[in-house]
């Protein structure tokens, strides 16, 4: 897959290039921010605006979300039968790799109980777990509804209340002295 801005160098700005994906906006150049605002509209693109939450742009982890179903399509074509990377598969190399969860995930692993919730919900941590720094929660579409900073210990478990929050599935990501470690929840 190309970038959803095409094969233009990052920071030239060219409306002209693009991924070649019919389900994708035109998208002047590389989002390098946090989320930014919805819609963020340029090149003459649709009133979505610009697709910064897709894995094919350079939106933070917390913004990216989703591939187009255009895109799937043309990954799914690399890997079939004649496509450029059908025989990667093939490779005994390919299980050498560790494909397991990480020390830190791990060290730091929390539940979100309950899950699905009607808002409420307690997010539980490992009794290993580093210093907490920060808890953020993102919608579906990479906006940050809810923060909490300045944690600086090692909780058993904290109460977040997401009830003013709409229907629908968000991402919880608890900031450890160690790293990052993300976990979904629905909102019924």
């Amino acid at each position: 897959l190309w970038h959803i801005w095409g094969n233009t160098n990052v920071g030239s700005g060219a409306c002209n290039d693009d991924d070649s994906i019919s389900d994708t906006p035109v998208q002047k150049d590389a989002n390098q921010s946090l989320c930014p605002n919805y819609p963020k509209i340029n090149c003459n693109n649709s009133a979505g605006g610009e697709m910064f939450m897709n894995y094919m742009d350079y939106s933070t982890e917390f913004c990216v979300r989703m591939f187009t179903k255009g895109q799937v399509s043309r990954m799914q074509s690399e890997f079939a039968p004649g496509g450029g990377s059908y025989n990667l598969q093939f490779n005994a190399g390919l299980m050498a790799w560790p494909t397991g969860i990480s020390e830190i995930e791990q060290k730091n692993s929390f539940d979100i109980i309950p899950n699905p919730s009607f808002g409420q919900v307690n997010l539980a941590f490992n009794t290993d777990a580093d210093i907490l720094h920060s808890i953020t929660i993102i919608n579906s579409i990479g906006q940050t509804v809810k923060t909490i900073d300045n944690i600086n210990n090692a909780p058993k478990s904290i109460a977040v209340d997401l009830s003013n929050n709409p229907k629908g599935l968000y991402s919880i990501k608890c900031l450890f002295e160690s790293g990052l470690v993300t976990r979904n929840v629905v909102l019924q």
